[in-house]
């Protein structure tokens, strides 16, 4: 199982090589009516085309939450259960917990887990690698960045 640095990861090339296809815009699925903007989405189509057709379906969405947890945990993980995104991650930075929802069926996750930062996680889509949860957080302690305020 590799092991990987999601601050190294997260770099636009390396999602790229690993994952087939990276995408920062709403999620279009036809069967909602809404689009919401995750952090990040991987995709089964290497193929950015075919980005919002049937060709591609995403895989994995993250979600990065503070203010927003609320609305992440609640409607948004309903609005990708409904559009049947397979696992969906929320970094929850107000208590350092990763949450992961899995299994959706009829606008609800079956699974939910929350990891603390001493565990691993990985991927469904992708067993063969890992993830230190400590390495979704930025340092304890650490203030905003530039890019927060």
């Amino acid at each position: 199982m590799r092991r990987y640095s999601m601050r190294a990861l997260f770099r636009p090339e390396a999602l790229a090589s690993l994952f087939g296809h990276y995408q920062g815009a709403p999620l279009i699925v036809e069967r909602i009516d809404s689009e919401p903007e995750p952090d990040v989405m991987f995709f089964s189509n290497p193929d950015a085309l075919a980005y919002g057709t049937l060709r591609t379906k995403p895989l994995l969405v993250i979600a990065v939450a503070d203010r927003s947890l609320d609305y992440d945990l609640g409607e948004k993980s309903q609005l990708y259960a409904d559009a049947g995104v397979p696992e969906y991650w929320v970094v929850n930075l107000v208590e350092r917990v990763l949450v992961v929802f899995r299994e959706p069926l009829e606008g609800t996750y079956q699974v939910r887990s929350s990891l603390d930062e001493t565990t691993r996680v990985t991927p469904e889509a992708w067993p063969e690698l890992a993830f230190e949860v400590s390495a979704f957080f930025p340092p304890e302690g650490a203030g905003p960045s530039e890019a927060d305020r």
